[in-house]
């Protein structure tokens, strides 16, 4: 003979305070709002309390930490710090606590199933000795049952309403009977939509890191990423890869150096070009040596040019050292004008 099951929701405390529901070889609880599973899996916690699983606070999760130690793009959600650093995140908190490296000892601490792992469930799976996890049993089709003459049946618990001018669509219910063909006001049946759908799997909950830096978002077709400023779609790839900016020589020909960084870059400029920032996009500019009157003196004519400048003496002066003012009186008198270059600064 089988062994009969134990109702463990019949023990004193199981499941308290919340619900206790009695499966075959086990038991399975639902806590109350406020309150979540324990360790020991057959009590709720109120959450915060020490045991409580999740217990952690939750703060802003950041997806971007910036060369300057800044966070940025922070998600619209606050979440803990597991769920922040085991899935997308790259620091979390009001302070910018940075997520440590995948792979490293501090990451296994608190990510133990790996990236993508979240926190605790706030319920419990039981496995089945053959290994399928237990699920509710499904009700079976209604069978079919033909109405009375005089109208449908009347509502009762086995047998839910249905309207006569209503009919089952065969697509969604295969099981179960049409409308007579008589009725004269039969309602749409509805369109199934991907949503519907028992076999679409959603790929973005699978792996929350399926884009990399961008947001994984869900359609018909399957997933496409919303990638951040300074990446990019890779259809191949399906995954936001980095945008090299330096191939479209921002920073300006001959003016600076482009260094390629995540989602952004930088220019190191050349001897007489200063950087310049302007609606976010960096370039290397010509500095106008000529706009401090001094540089040629009062005996010559400063003219700019990129990266440098010139001064050309007047007549009685000479170009002297490099340093300015560039040209001096000559004591002779009879020295024609003469040109000197500068550097800049």
């Amino acid at each position: 003979l089988p062994a009969a099951d134990i109702n463990e929701c019949a023990l004193p405390g199981v499941c308290q305070p919340g619900e206790c529901r009695n499966t075959q070889g086990s038991f399975r609880c639902s806590c109350s709002a406020g309150h979540v599973l324990g360790p020991s899996r057959s009590q709720c916690l109120v959450l915060g309390v020490p045991g409580a699983e999740p217990g952690e606070e939750r703060g802003l999760c950041f997806r971007l930490v910036s060369g300057s130690q800044q966070c940025q793009h922070p998600l619209p959600t606050r979440l803990t710090r597991r769920t922040c650093c085991c899935s997308v995140g790259k620091a979390w908190g009001g302070r910018c606590q940075r997520c440590p490296p995948d792979g490293t000892a501090a990451f296994k601490a608190i990510c133990p199933a790996g990236k993508g792992s979240q926190d605790p469930p706030q319920f419990t799976l039981h496995i089945h000795p053959d290994g399928t996890p237990e699920r509710p049993p499904r009700p079976p089709p209604p069978a079919p049952s033909p109405a009375p003459p005089d109208g449908p049946p009347p509502p009762g618990r086995d047998h839910p309403p249905v309207s006569p001018c209503v009919p089952k669509c065969p697509q969604m219910f295969p099981h179960s009977p049409q409308c007579p063909p008589i009725v004269p006001k039969m309602s749409p049946c509805p369109q199934m939509s991907p949503q519907m759908s028992p076999h679409k799997t959603d790929e973005c909950k699978l792996n929350r890191n399926i884009c990399g830096p961008g947001e994984c978002v869900m359609g018909p077709g399957g997933y496409s990423c919303l990638c951040f400023p300074g990446y990019r779609w890779h259809p191949q790839r399906r995954y936001c890869t980095d945008v090299n900016e330096c191939e479209a020589e921002p920073c300006g020909a001959g003016r600076g150096v482009c260094m390629n960084t995540g989602g952004s870059y930088t220019c190191h400029c050349h001897r007489g070009f200063q950087l310049r920032l302007h609606k976010g996009l960096r370039t290397c500019t010509d500095i106008d040596e000529c706009a401090k009157g001094d540089v040629c003196g009062d005996g010559g004519t400063c003219a700019n040019v990129p990266g440098h400048y010139k001064c050309e003496c007047h007549p009685g002066y000479r170009r002297k050292g490099s340093r300015p003012p560039l040209c001096e009186g000559d004591t002779a008198g009879d020295t024609p004008g003469d040109t000197g270059m500068g550097m800049g600064r």
